[in-house]
């Protein structure tokens, strides 16, 4: 609803308990004119762990790209797929959760890989500028951090396995080569949400091996 009532030509999204550091919006202006106008304007992420201390996260060092190649870096996980971080022309990211669909997933998870696929396929010209501009907070609390209980996992997976449902799904019908890459990015996110089994009751390990098998359909992998 946010998107197809945007009036501005560039989209930056922030999450709710993140930073935008100061001057970000006078320095992607510059970056937009400078480069006439790309679908996808990318900056550097600096990390804020619980106790406050900061680290450099993300640093895309591109200069101007295709957004094919930038997906292909993307999928080989080079830089994020985040979509904090990036800003999206309004009109190449309508176009994109248009075209494949995207605006009737409900999801509360996995949402930020699945727009940031979609918006690469679709758009032409992408940039990356040395600027530190976005400050990530590390929220044990998050939608994404906070797994302990059963049914907070079990909606969080479910929600993953659409989104690496859609990504597959619309990957493969655009290249084999971007099919057989994303696979790579599924066993990565596979690894990731068994690394949270870490802070749970290892009789609980069971129950949530199975919710993934069922979330990422492909037991094998999990």
């Amino acid at each position: 609803t946010g998107l197809h009532l945007a009036s501005g030509i560039y989209v930056i999204p922030v999450d709710s308990d993140d930073y935008v550091l100061p001057k970000l919006t006078d320095f992607l202006e510059k970056a937009v004119i400078d480069h006439d106008f790309p679908d996808v304007v990318s900056y550097w992420v600096e990390h804020q762990d619980p106790n406050g201390k900061l680290t450099m996260w993300s640093k895309p060092d591109t200069g101007e790209i295709s957004c094919g190649d930038a997906l292909c870096k993307v999928l080989r996980m080079e830089f994020l797929w985040n979509m904090w971080g990036k800003i999206f022309k309004t009109s190449t990211y309508r176009k994109a959760i248009d075209r494949f669909g995207i605006s009737g997933i409900q999801s509360n998870v996995g949402e930020d890989i699945l727009q940031c696929l979609a918006i690469l396929l679709q758009g032409s010209r992408f940039v990356s500028c040395r600027y530190v501009g976005y400050r990530y907070v590390h929220n044990e609390k998050s939608v994404t951090n906070d797994l302990q209980s059963r049914e907070r996992f079990a909606s969080h997976i479910a929600d993953i396995g659409n989104a690496v449902f859609c990504c597959d799904r619309m990957l493969s019908g655009i290249s084999e080569e971007y099919g057989n890459l994303f696979q790579g990015v599924r066993r990565r996110i596979v690894r990731w949400n068994i690394e949270t089994f870490g802070k749970v009751d290892v009789q609980e390990w069971g129950s949530r091996i199975n919710l993934m098998c069922g979330a990422f359909k492909d037991s094998e992998m999990v």
